[in-house]
């Protein structure tokens, strides 16, 4: 922070000084308290009255105060670092003179005379000799004054014990630092047009008739969720944190289009199908720095033309650098626990619908700044941040149940990430209640609605139902281990001891014999199965689906878990990991992914199957 020049030093009018005049009384009645012989007269004079009001020693010309404690936000703590100080006097000519500057705390306590004659504050001796007495008030008057913060980051945060959300706060409570944040963070509103609160929730609720609703309200449900990320403790990994994946391909929306149209709210545009590189993560920016700008809103990552980014995703997510909800592009599905993924292929897309949002982009924007300040109050009344994540704590239980009616068989993780998704859109339905844009009943309806979209994609389909391209979630794993035992017979598998033997290409097998009939395949046999299915005229994506896959060749006892030891895991709660293990071989540069399998398990199901 600059320290060395004043905010301004300017000629202005006494009368319009509300905060100065109150300060003059502040100061006066601390000296009567006190005991101290000082008063501030009407002129800004430090004065000592004596008994007699009409007789008085002049102390000092300037009055010097504190108008606010000064503090650095770095997204998690506020740090003290300074105080604002405030001097008047009166001019020959009758005009009143302000200076204002910051001076650091350690100047404050150490240097504080000197430090004001740098601003060429005038200060007699006697102010000098006397300026112990003077301290006395200021000390305890500076300890009651406003906060400023001085930050670049956005979000929420807890001011004078109440919340406000950057950069929607006023200025009478924070100074932010224009050069990163007003710059690049703009939550733009349409307050000039005659775009009123009412229609801006309105509006946006016509994002959800875009396209498919299972592609459209958990995106939007996103956005809404992300507001309140801070709270979400993350850190205690309750819930566990996770990530949306857009992926596929539409003729009429790009994924681009999808993330700026649904989940972006800064610097909203009408070009939609470029992502704006100085918020979010575009080509090959480090995605961890640039991450950390962004609180309480959803921070956009371009995989697509960079697939490494996604580990870089996991990382941020397992280490907690940040609070914001992360959306990744990519070309195909992220088969990861922590992934969400919405598959954009061929859907249909209202395209008057985008055309109206792209041409009014400030839509989502301004709804979005009048929810926030909604909550601005809620959260005071709410007060500490642990009673706020109790409250959102609770609500998110809720959803969970309600997910989990109906089926034993869930996917936990998948669980979890709808769960919150559904309390981000109760945020949303429940203010377009409250502006009576709908009903109660229908509000109820569109809750009823979303959770029965998201319970659908948390059932792990252990029977099977046809998709697109007439095979079965069963069948997949079937063709699967059918055609894995096929490129098997044709390939002679080296011993698992060997992975580091140099004389042997570890790299052309497709696996090793680890111990008789259990086998360490590499996890390439997915694209490569694909790739022989394709060359037959069979479009079926296995790797996409490898979650599926596992479980249920876990659950006949031909997939294994990592390890011999592993204690056996309920179909429920096996994730990828539980399976999965990198493994160190010497001539594939590193590490390959594999997983165990029981090749006599795997040939007495295909024969039971063959039987049915």
């Amino acid at each position: 922070m600059n320290f060395d020049s004043p905010l301004y030093s300017t000629t202005y009018s006494i009368s319009e000084d509300e905060d100065s005049l109150l300060m003059i009384k502040k100061f006066n009645k601390a000296f009567t308290k006190k005991g101290i012989d000082m008063e501030i007269d009407n002129d800004f004079a430090v004065i000592r009255p004596y008994y007699d009001p009409n007789d008085y020693e002049r102390v000092n010309d300037t009055f010097i105060y504190p108008s606010h404690r000064l503090f650095y936000w770095d997204g998690m703590n506020k740090e003290e670092f300074g105080i604002r100080i405030c001097a008047i006097r009166k001019k020959k000519n009758g005009d009143f003179k302000k200076t204002i500057f910051d001076m650091s705390l350690r100047d404050y306590k150490n240097d504080f005379l000197s430090k004001c004659r740098e601003r060429g504050l005038n200060l007699s001796n006697t102010f000098v000799n006397e300026f112990s007495d003077y301290t006395q008030l200021f000390d305890k008057i500076t300890a009651k004054c406003l906060h400023i913060i001085y930050t670049s980051k956005t979000g929420w945060i807890e001011v004078n014990n109440e919340w406000y959300y950057i950069p929607l706060a006023g200025t009478d409570f924070f100074v932010i630092d224009k050069t990163k944040l007003h710059s690049k963070f703009k939550i733009n509103s349409e307050r000039k047009s005659t775009l009123s609160n009412h229609d801006a929730l309105r509006s946006t609720l016509k994002l959800i008739e875009v396209t498919d609703r299972a592609v459209s309200i958990p995106l939007l449900s996103y956005s809404f969720l992300s507001l309140f990320t801070s709270f979400l403790e993350y850190e205690k990994r309750n819930p566990s944190k996770f990530s949306l994946c857009i992926y596929g391909n539409n003729q009429f929306l790009s994924g681009t289009g999808f993330a700026n149209l649904f989940c972006n709210f800064f610097n909203r545009s009408k070009y939609i199908d470029s992502l704006d590189a100085t918020i979010h993560s575009n080509m090959d920016d480090d995605i961890k720095s640039k991450s950390t700008l962004i609180r309480d809103a959803v921070f956009i990552v371009n995989a697509v033309t960079n697939s490494k980014k996604v580990n870089g995703v996991k990382k941020l997510l397992q280490h907690n650098y940040d609070s914001n909800m992360m959306l990744v592009l990519n070309q195909e599905a992220v088969n990861q626990d922590f992934v969400i993924n919405i598959n954009i292929d061929n859907l249909y897309i209202d395209l008057s619908l985008v055309k109206e949002f792209k041409n009014r982009p400030f839509i989502l924007s301004t709804c979005i700044s009048d929810i926030i300040s909604d909550y601005i109050p809620a959260f005071y009344r709410k007060g500490s941040k642990k009673n706020i994540t109790k409250s959102i704590s609770k609500k998110i239980s809720e959803f969970q149940q309600a997910i989990l009616k109906g089926s034993d068989n869930y996917d936990m993780n998948k669980v979890e990430g709808y769960s919150c998704l559904l309390f981000g859109y109760f945020v949303l339905i429940s203010a377009a209640q409250e502006e009576e844009i709908i009903t109660e009943k229908e509000a109820d309806d569109h809750m009823m609605q979303a959770t029965q979209i998201f319970r659908n994609e948390c059932v792990i389909n252990l029977l099977g139902t046809n998709n697109v391209h007439g095979t079965t979630q069963v069948e997949k794993h079937i063709v699967f281990l059918d055609n894995l035992l096929e490129l098997l017979q044709i390939s002679n598998l080296p011993d698992i001891n060997d992975k580091n033997n140099r004389e042997i290409n570890n790299t052309t097998n497709l696996g090793w014999v680890e111990n008789g009939n259990i086998l360490r395949i590499k996890d390439i046999v997915f694209k490569k199965i694909e790739e022989l299915l394709t060359a037959n005229g069979q479009s079926i994506q296995l790797a996409k689906n490898k979650k599926e896959i596992y479980k249920n060749l876990y659950s006949a006892g031909v997939i294994l878990l990592k390890n011999d030891d592993d204690e056996r895991i309920e179909l429920s709660k096996l994730l990828i990991k539980h399976i999965d293990s990198n493994i160190n071989v010497a001539s594939d540069k590193g590490t390959v992914v594999t997983f165990r399998l029981d090749k006599d398990k795997a040939l007495e199901l295909l024969k039971r199957k063959q039987n049915d």
